[in-house]
């Protein structure tokens, strides 16, 4: 099935690795602090204390009394559930929250919980990540499917014809994902520090941000703001959690490659190796951070936000707060904006800036050691109805934000303070904090599910439209989950496989020539070759075709 271009709604979701997720433990556990989500796949200040780790079970209370449901919060901290919007949920579903802090090293602690079997009713884990399939594989979660037909009755409307995509092999559903159904919205792109662009640019060119920088292009910008500042930083990217990914955008790059009509590793794309030699050549004039390789989230927006960075490559939100300290300090146009920039070998309409996953960023699942699913699943239906997702998304009616002509509208005195201090308003409101099973796009009054992002939407992501389009936008989720289990043997080829894609990454990237450069891209190719990787690719791409024929589609291409 080809890619389709798909309308662009004007805002964005700010969203997700502050997401909620999770699982409780038994009385007596620390309470996590709030992660009201300032950007997606962001993941919140961990609290400093740890958890009780025992295990507990749905508690069914006596009449009239509150039920409490156990939920392991993996990104983020939640303090107590006496918030305006906890108490609401406590009315309407009679569960009170019981929630662990699971910040900090999140996979340590579900491992050790999956090891001890000690997780609690509900657990929320990261659809790609290794441990989401060892708790299934070790039968750790429950199967939904019955339940959802049973007492899910929300869940099943809202979710739709999506339902199917998240059965397993034996046909099963054992999680289900928060921000699902596809996002037009942009998501990574380049972003140039306006005023520091007008300098060098021009303000005719640095206001049209609809019209793309070549490659070449951009490289001159980098290189004439060097010369005017040789103190400041040309561009700075996060490499530690993103490696040199965050350039797929400007090369048409995804997931995997699949000009062949198979599955192949993306270093297999001739525009991944182009891209290579652009970073390479970024480095070797001096135009990239030398710390790119450690620096993470926390880094990369301190360096930014000091404001003698020119440029980086990022999902477009981690400028949000930066933008917000630089407008204070250094006034209204020394913010960063969103431009798009074009690679050598592709055409503007083949980047792919924009990935999205329908299936959402990670799971929702309830485990074994839940003493009442049926509970749990009546908890979870209602947090996944429309009505759920307004009262988690936008609050308290009446308090937070009032029916007007038939239409949700944020009531003005919140909206103020929300916009103000985010999080601080969160915390107080409980507006975000609970998110769960959280639908891309618009309710029954076609007001936003989401009010944070697509409310309204702030100057930010306005120019972030602007430089995004249609055809950036690709849903990998079709890629999603293809590797072979961890215990198998294409499992072991496939860590190896990453392991050598690790290591040759800032090998490739730092390099002292482009000879140099080609040189280590051929080892790295090499070296995957010997581990097995022709291997590894079959065992995927017979994934990839069986998860096709249980989706009742065709084989996807984003080009």
């Amino acid at each position: 099935m080809k890619r389709t271009a798909i309308s662009r709604i004007m805002a964005v979701v700010l969203a997700s690795a502050c997401i909620l997720a999770g699982c409780g433990s038994g009385k007596g556990a620390s309470v996590p602090e709030t992660g009201t989500a300032d950007t997606e796949n962001r993941t919140s200040e961990a609290d400093s204390s740890d958890s009780g780790e025992q295990a507990a079970g749905t508690e069914t209370a006596p009449d009239g009394e509150l039920k409490t449901i156990s939920i392991f919060n993996s990104h983020g901290t939640v303090s107590d559930f006496t918030d305006p919007v906890a108490e609401a949920i406590k009315e309407r579903t009679g569960f009170t929250v019981e929630y662990i802090d699971g910040a900090g090293a999140v996979e340590e602690k579900l491992n050790l919980m999956l090891s001890g079997q000690t997780y609690p009713d509900i657990v929320y884990l990261d659809s790609a990540s290794a441990v989401r399939k060892a708790y299934e594989e070790a039968g750790a979660l429950i199967g939904m499917k019955d339940l959802i037909e049973q007492h899910g009755p929300d869940i099943k409307k809202m979710y739709g014809d999506l339902l199917i995509r998240f059965e397993s092999e034996d046909g099963e559903i054992y999680g289900l994902g928060d921000w699902y159904d596809l996002d037009p919205d942009p998501n990574v792109m380049v972003m140039i520090k306006y005023d520091l662009l007008v300098e060098v640019a021009g303000k005719e060119r640095a206001d049209d941000h609809e019209t793309p920088f070549s490659q070449e292009e951009f490289i001159q910008l980098l290189k004439d703001y060097q010369a005017k500042y040789p103190d400041g930083t040309p561009i700075s990217v996060q490499g530690k959690e993103w490696d040199v990914t965050m350039f797929n955008g400007m090369f048409g790059v995804v997931e995997y490659y699949t000009a062949n009509s198979k599955i192949e590793h993306k270093v297999k794309d001739p525009q991944f190796k182009e891209m290579v030699l652009f970073i390479n050549q970024l480095y070797r004039e001096g135009l990239l951070d030398k710390d790119w390789v450690t620096l993470g989230w926390d880094q990369l927006e301190e360096k930014i936000t000091q404001g003698n960075t020119f440029s980086t490559v990022d999902s477009n939100w981690i400028a949000s707060r930066p933008n917000q300290a630089l407008r204070i300090s250094d006034g209204e146009d020394a913010d960063f904006r969103s431009y798009k920039v074009v690679g050598n070998g592709v055409t503007a309409e083949q980047t792919t800036y924009n990935s999205r996953n329908t299936l959402g960023w990670g799971d929702w699942c309830i485990t074994k050691n839940c003493e009442d699913p049926v509970a749990a699943m009546e908890f979870c239906n209602f947090m996944a109805s429309e009505e759920g997702q307004y009262l988690t998304l936008w609050g308290v009616e009446g308090e937070h934000w009032e029916y007007v002509d038939g239409k949700h509208k944020p009531v003005q005195e919140f909206l103020d303070a929300y916009r103000a201090d985010t999080a601080a308003t969160g915390r107080a409101t409980g507006v975000r904090k609970y998110r769960m099973f959280v639908k891309n796009g618009f309710g029954e009054d076609g007001t936003p599910y989401d009010m944070d992002a697509k409310y309204e939407p702030s100057i930010d992501w306005q120019w972030a439209y602007m430089a995004s389009a249609d055809t950036d936008l690709y849903d990998n989720s079709y890629y999603a989950g293809l590797e072979p289990a961890g215990s198998t043997p294409e499992g072991l080829i496939a860590q190896k496989v990453k392991d050598i894609y690790s290591e040759y990454v800032p090998k490739m990237v730092n390099a002292a020539t482009q000879e140099e450069c080609i040189s280590q891209y051929e080892a790295m190719l090499s070296d995957m070759e010997g581990a097995g990787l022709a291997k590894l690719e079959d065992v995927m791409t017979q994934n990839y075709l069986a998860k096709m024929e249980r989706w009742g589609v065709e084989p996807y291409s984003h080009r």
